[in-house]
């Protein structure tokens, strides 16, 4: 839940999240639309976290858990093309905490250590 369009007149189609690691360096994108019954007050995008993700489609892949620095852009388009500055509604910072990890005990080294969205 989000306040992206709080400054803006328009009302677009879709909302593309940008989410770029701040440890990393790599960027994770996916498109979304607002199921808010407030639209004025308050936007509410469905983002579901998977390792196959359909990123047009409210799906998401994180490779790594840590700290991210967020970007939402209004669009017309159900596309991952990053639209023209104006389209900038909101920009910030989230956490991205992982509880189901997969861990190589063969080897210990801990660099082998990752975020599994699907493990049980």
């Amino acid at each position: 839940m989000v306040t992206a369009s709080q400054d803006s007149s328009t009302n677009y189609s879709y909302y593309l999240l940008v989410f770029e690691s701040l440890a990393e360096y790599a960027t994770v994108k996916c498109t979304v639309q607002d199921t808010s019954t407030a639209t004025s007050r308050y936007n509410l995008f469905v983002v579901t976290e998977t390792s196959s993700a359909n990123t047009t489609g409210g799906q998401i892949s994180f490779e790594d858990v840590g700290d991210y620095k967020y970007e939402i852009y209004g669009k017309w388009t159900n596309d991952l093309t990053i639209p023209n500055t104006t389209a900038l509604l909101e920009s910030g910072y989230a956490r991205v905490d992982g509880i189901n990890y997969t861990y190589n005990s063969v080897d210990s080294d801990y660099d082998n250590i990752g975020y599994d969205p699907d493990a049980q």
